[in-house]
């Protein structure tokens, strides 16, 4: 697979969001009260240099006790070709962009999304001094090209 410091170069990816903490990735300094980043591993991660993929920080993040409307978009790439794409949404206003992205090299042009799943953990050696809760609701998953515009 594609996490957890494992790579395996162009014939998996993965792609997910974070909340990263202080202490751990996130060193406090733009005063979001939950910020956001991206971590990405495809088939252009050197795993010499970025050992835990890509980690890009969103340009906002949500506050504590406000529901928070989050859209993350994927968009894979032409199969062998760096056009991948990865934005996101911070209650309708774009907080992340970048494109560039791997996910499928030319000997993996049939995968696409094989499996999708959502989990919340507090992961790494920087795990949380309290208790957490995380409430989501109107969750939904687009899969072709009927993807509403955000």
């Amino acid at each position: 697979g594609a996490s957890g410091g494992h790579h395996n170069q162009g014939a998996a990816w993965s792609c997910r969001m974070n909340t990263p903490c202080q202490g751990g990735t996130y060193d406090g300094s733009d005063g979001a009260e939950v910020p956001f980043t991206s971590q990405v591993y495809d088939g252009t991660v050197d795993p010499d240099v970025h050992q835990y993929g890509y980690v890009d920080r969103w340009q906002a993040g949500g506050s504590k006790g406000e529901w928070t409307t989050i859209d993350y978009r994927i968009e894979l790439n032409t199969p062998g070709v760096a056009d991948g794409r990865l934005i996101g949404w911070v209650n309708g206003v774009k907080a992340f962009d970048r494109e560039g992205y791997l996910f499928r090299d030319k000997d993996h042009a049939h995968q696409g999304v094989r499996c999708w799943r959502w989990h919340y953990y507090f992961g790494g050696s920087w795990g949380s001094p309290s208790d957490n809760k995380l409430y989501a609701r109107n969750f939904s998953v687009w899969a072709d090209e009927s993807v509403p515009e955000m």
